[in-house]
């Protein structure tokens, strides 16, 4: 006779689920979000004491050295609700992901994106920069407000390989004119 263990109240293949891997991607994407903002935050704002402020209060919790909030299923959602609310101008949350791939340097990447989410204040542009050399390799169209990026291809030849780069956030005026800029690091992997 076989034995049945008994499952009850208990949350049956979570791990390996399609749910656990969507739970991962969601947890994952914010905690990027949540990282690139705070970079972002410090690199634009150096004077020592709004960056101890900014540490010590960002979010919900403090910043004990360097160390981020961890997002948890408890705390997601006060994120999410401290996020939610207009940046304040000078400031710029970077919505991107950080490991691009394209097939060649002449194709459209199948997984890069960029955001110029709504509660920003800035119309954006950003210019791709290789680290090694400092070629530019891509400069993207103006980004109003609440507009996406994505499956754009490269404007300079990338050899095949992985090359870590840099992207320059250039926020601009209504006349279009740069008035500050926020640099994040990518990763591009070119296939082929």
């Amino acid at each position: 006779m076989a034995k049945v263990k008994d499952t009850a109240g208990k949350k049956e293949g979570y791990f390996g689920s399609v749910r656990f891997f969507k739970h991962t991607i969601i947890l994952g994407s914010f905690a990027v979000v949540v990282t690139a903002t705070v970079f972002i935050v410090l690199t634009l704002f150096r004077n020592d004491d709004v960056v101890d402020d900014l540490e010590r209060n960002l979010l919900t919790g403090e910043i004990v050295d360097g160390r981020g909030i961890l997002v948890t299923p408890e705390n997601i959602d006060q994120i999410i609700a401290d996020m939610s609310e207009p940046v304040q101008d000078g400031y710029y949350i970077a919505t991107q992901n950080v490991d691009w791939v394209f097939d060649t340097w002449d194709t459209s990447s199948s997984n890069a994106f960029v955001e110029n989410v709504i509660d920003n204040t800035r119309t954006v542009y950003f210019d791709l920069h290789l680290e090694a050399t400092g070629d530019l390799v891509y400069s993207s169209p103006f980004m109003p407000l609440g507009s996406k990026l994505e499956g754009f291809a490269l404007d300079s030849a990338v050899s095949a390989g992985e090359h870590p780069a840099i992207v320059t956030y250039h926020l601009v005026d209504d006349e279009f004119q740069n008035l500050t800029t926020v640099s994040v690091a990518v990763l591009l992997r070119i296939l082929g």
